[in-house]
């Protein structure tokens, strides 16, 4: 891996001079660290490096380019999935058809990210390249622990072609050949990324805040979208975190947060939708030869709200607010000949 090691690299955090830009040997000298001066002249080259690049593995590499990544020996990534699933299932009989299911799952693993690389790579949810093979186990960001889904389907009993009212033709065509239908989707929130230092360590990748011990619990109420700031719009207290890095004179600067890049224990909304179609087939015309359909449906029939998950900008004014919501109502209408 083309990074320090922590231990290599917390000297020059905290004497001031990992964020120089060495473009002299006079610069190498004051922050300690080594002078190449192939990287300022050579063609093609960097035109200077900053420090913490002199003190990696290949700082030719790094200078140029950022961290680079070689994989060597065993892969270190690991990514495991445990479910069960209950299912109800009704086959086409009666005019009832019907498929639900409930899952109760768990899944774990380090391999995370928008690369899904088996490796520490900068910008990694990990705050240490070297700790990456110790979150095997940590919960996967897409971990959906509990969902119930499925739909049920019924055609009405009515009409020539049902139980009841079959002998009248003109109230067929009111009340026979429809079908109605409908999907449900639900399951619990997704873990949350931890919440990130602000300013962070120069050349080092990102770091976290810290937790202070105040509750994580959503107190929620209400979103007040025409003020931002109101409390009733609060996820979770400002006060449960603290970012050592944005100064040099907090004590716990030189310091990784304490989270874990995600938690188990505090995820985001819940989700919830269900659909409904209604859809009536019929025929009419000489010897009964045209084939007819009308039809109505509706998306997020009760027009629930999706929450926006919470603002985790540490300096932001709405740290810990929801600010935003999405999902309404969608419906359409049709006819077919």
């Amino acid at each position: 891996q083309n990074y320090p090691t922590w231990s290599q690299y917390y000297p020059l955090l905290m004497s001031g001079h990992a964020g120089d830009n060495i473009a002299s040997q006079a610069n190498a000298v004051a922050a300690g660290v080594p002078w190449y001066p192939f990287l300022t002249t050579m063609n093609g080259g960097c035109g200077g490096y900053s420090a913490a690049s002199a003190i990696n593995p290949q700082p030719q590499a790094h200078a140029c380019w950022g961290s680079m990544l070689a994989v060597t020996g065993n892969p270190s990534g690991n990514s495991a999935y445990n479910g069960v699933i209950a299912e109800i299932k009704k086959r086409a009989g009666s005019g009832l058809s019907m498929d639900m299911s409930y899952t109760l799952s768990k899944a774990v693993g380090n391999v995370i990210g928008v690369n899904q690389v088996d490796e520490w790579y900068m910008g990694s949810e990990f705050q240490d390249p070297y700790s990456y093979g110790q979150f095997k186990n940590l919960v996967s960001p897409g971990d959906i622990r509990h969902q119930v889904k499925g739909f049920v389907s019924y055609k009405l009993p009515f009409g020539r072609n049902g139980r009841w009212l079959q002998g009248n033709k003109n109230l067929d065509y009111l009340v026979g050949g429809w079908t109605l239908s409908g999907d449900v989707n639900y399951h619990s929130g997704l873990p949350m990324a931890a919440v990130g230092a602000t300013n962070g360590y120069p050349g080092w990748a990102p770091t976290f805040a810290n937790t202070t011990g105040v509750s994580l619990a959503n107190h929620f109420k209400h979103l007040d979208l025409a003020n931002l700031n109101d409390p009733s719009n609060q996820f979770f207290s400002p006060a449960a975190f603290s970012d050592q890095t944005l100064s040099t004179s907090n004590p716990l600067y030189g310091t990784f947060g304490n989270q874990l890049p995600y938690n188990n224990n505090w995820r985001g909304w819940a989700y919830y939708n269900e659909d409904f179609s209604a859809v009536k087939h019929f025929t009419f015309g000489p010897g009964s030869r045209i084939n007819a359909s009308i039809r109505a449906e509706f998306f997020d029939l009760l027009n629930r709200h999706q929450w926006g998950l919470p603002n985790t900008s540490y300096t932001s004014p709405q740290f810990g607010n929801v600010t935003g919501v999405s999902g309404n109502r969608k419906g359409q209408v049709g006819a077919r000949i």
